[in-house]
């Protein structure tokens, strides 16, 4: 905590306010909660390492928008800022996106229209060339598919199909979550989640890709091989992959997480290498600057910038971390 509040007279020095009141707003957090609880939110697992390429959080405010903003996405272009609002069982959960103004301001324009549905509908991702993806438990009940793509112009996508169905490759209760599509939307990184039949919560959760063959995906036979740095037995999800396909962002959790509720001390967002696509990522590096409720990166398309979502209190916002 020391060192973050050390940061801060810098900041207004070189009139970067934004910052300032971000890093203010997170000390501020860690004093409510405590130094022992700020000091766990950043405790390193042990034999993982830390990478602090990133700089301090900044809030992002999305103009018009007063709502829980989770799982942002950024479009490869920078121009849009897509999202979901609560992800509860209680909540009809939908996707939303903005227009930037600035890489801390975005002017919200409401619902993505034609992929709202009275399920959960949430978690966006989209290639370069609109293909938009999302996650959708619309038709779960009869066909275990949960991953829905289609065509975005101008704030709407149309064309909206089930990808899911030749995905379906284990026998039990699983089903796929945050997809992220790569830049030529060749192909799909996703997490395979297995459900507890008891209680439907997961049991594990593996970052996995697949490959685009036709018009179809299909999981890719080195997707294990690729990933065995990746997962583990604790929890991983939610990938982003960099415009080159060198560095892999995702989030890992030590423990489950019911309601939306957490230590926070257990969410870690993580950043892993490989020197070119194709190669097994290295071991990830632990990003020492994020800490708290995060999950959900988002890494814009020059690679300079993170964009996820940390609880602040009762609500959840979208915070902004920059290579220093």
């Amino acid at each position: 905590m020391l060192k973050l509040m050390s940061q801060v007279k810098p900041a207004m020095d070189n009139k970067d306010f934004n910052k300032a009141e971000s890093m203010l707003d997170e000390v501020l957090e860690m004093l409510k909660q405590g130094d022992g609880a700020a000091t766990a939110s950043r405790t390193v697992p042990a034999g993982e390492s830390v990478t602090e390429e990133f700089g301090a959080p900044e809030k992002v405010n999305i103009v018009d928008y007063s709502e829980d903003a989770m799982e942002p996405f950024i479009s490869r272009d920078g121009k849009y800022l897509f999202f979901n609002n609560l992800n509860d069982p209680h909540i009809n959960t939908n996707l939303y996106y903005a227009e930037r103004i600035d890489a801390l301001n975005f002017k919200f324009k409401g619902e993505v229209k034609g992929v709202n549905s009275k399920a959960l509908d949430a978690v966006p991702t989209m290639d370069e060339h609109n293909n938009f993806c999302f996650v959708s438990t619309r038709e779960f009940s009869s066909t275990k598919i949960t991953l829905f793509c289609g065509s975005f112009d101008n704030g709407e996508v149309s064309n909206v199909h089930p990808i899911g169905d030749t995905l379906k490759e284990k026998e039990g209760l699983w089903l796929n979550m945050g997809p992220e599509l790569s830049p030529d939307g060749n192909t799909l990184y996703y997490t395979e989640s297995n459900l507890d039949p008891k209680t439907g919560i997961p049991k594990v959760l593996d970052i996995v890709f697949a490959v685009r063959k036709n018009s179809a995906f299909y999981r890719a036979d080195s997707s294990d091989e690729i990933m065995k740095n990746i997962n583990t037995d604790e929890l991983e999800y939610a990938p982003s992959i960099s415009n080159d396909g060198r560095e892999l962002f995702f989030t890992r959790a030590g423990q489950l997480i019911v309601g939306n509720q957490s230590a926070g001390s257990d969410l870690r967002i993580y950043m892993a290498k490989r020197n070119n696509p194709g190669e097994p990522f290295g071991k990830p590096g632990l990003i020492g600057s994020i800490a708290g409720f995060v999950e959900g990166p988002t890494v814009t398309g020059d690679g300079k910038s993170l964009y996820y979502h940390k609880k602040e209190g009762s609500r959840f916002h979208i915070f902004r971390v920059t290579r220093k």
